[in-house]
C-alpha cells in the first residue's frame, strides 16, 4: 500500500507535466495526420481491383509522429526527470530525507519514482501512439496504411526517452557538483541514440535500447543505494 501511495504522490506531483504533454502531442500529431493523409492520398489512385499506383515515390505514413516521438520525447523526458528528481530542500518538495526514515524501504522510493515516471510517458506517448497508428491503418484515413516498422519504431524512440529521463535521475540522485562528474551520465546518452540512430535493423535497434534501459537502471540504483541522507 504505501509503494503505491508513493507512485500516486508522485503522478500528483507530475500531473501537470504529463497532461500538458499529452495535449501538446495530441494536437501536434492530428495536424500531422490531417497533413500527411492529405498529401499521401494525392500521390495515390485506384488502378483496378483495389491496386493502388504512386506517381511519386512512397513513404510510410506517420514518419512524422516517429519524428515528433523523437525530439518531443527527449523534452519531456528532461522535464519530467527534472520534475521528480531536483530537490528543493527549503519547501521539502522532494522530500527524501524526509520519506527515507519512514517505514518504507529506501529502494521503495526510487522504485515508486520510477514507476511513476514510466506510466507518464505511457500516458503522453505510448498510449496515444497505439490509437494513432491503429486509427492510421484505417484506408479511409489512408489509402496505404502505415508499414509496421513505423510501429515499432515509434516504441524505440519512446524507449530512449525513457533512457534520457533515467539519466536525469541518475544526476538528481548524485550528490556530486553539476560542474564535476555529475553530469557525466548525460554525456553517456550520446552512445545510444548514435548506435539506434545508425541502426537500420529495427530489432537491433530494439535491443540496444533495452540494454542500456537495463544498464541506467542499475547505475542509478547503485548510486541512489550509496547516497547519504
Amino acid at each position: 500500500m504505501r509503494f503505491w501511495t508513493l507512485v500516486k504522490k508522485d503522478l500528483i506531483e507530475s500531473s501537470p507535466v504529463i497532461i500538458l504533454g499529452l495535449l501538446i502531442f495530441i494536437v501536434i500529431s492530428i495536424l500531422i495526420i490531417r497533413d500527411e493523409a492529405s498529401s499521401y492520398n494525392e500521390q495515390f489512385y485506384p488502378k483496378y481491383e483495389g491496386e493502388m499506383r504512386s506517381t511519386t515515390h512512397w513513404n510510410s505514413p506517420l514518419e512524422g509522429i516517429g519524428i515528433l516521438i523523437f525530439i518531443g520525447g527527449i523534452a519531456y523526458a528532461i522535464v519530467a526527470g527534472i520534475v521528480q528528481f531536483a530537490e528543493d530542500d527549503s519547501k521539502m518538495k522532494r522530500p527524501w530525507g524526509f520519506l527515507i526514515h519512514r517505514s518504507v524501504r529506501r529502494q521503495t522510493i526510487l522504485y515508486a519514482k520510477l514507476l511513476a515516471g514510466l506510466i507518464g510517458f505511457l500516458i503522453v506517448f505510448g498510449i496515444p501512439w497505439v490509437f494513432l497508428y491503429s486509427y492510421a491503418c484505417n484506408r479511409s484515413v489512408f489509402l496505404l496504411p502505415p508499414v509496421p516498422r513505423i510501429f515499432l519504431e515509434g516504441w524505440i524512440y519512446i524507449g530512449l526517452a525513457y533512457t534520457v529521463y533515467l539519466t536525469i535521475a541518475q544526476a538528481g540522485v548524485s550528490q556530486r557538483k553539476w560542474y564535476t562528474t555529475r553530469l557525466f551520465p548525460a554525456t553517456f546518452m550520446i552512445f545510444p541514440y548514435f548506435m539506434v540512430i545508425s541502426q537500420w535493423r529495427v530489432i537491433v535497434a530494439a535491443s540496444i535500447t533495452a540494454s542500456f534501459i537495463i544498464l541506467m537502471l542499475i547505475w542509478l540504483l547503485d548510486t541512489f543505494l550509496k547516497r547519504e541522507f
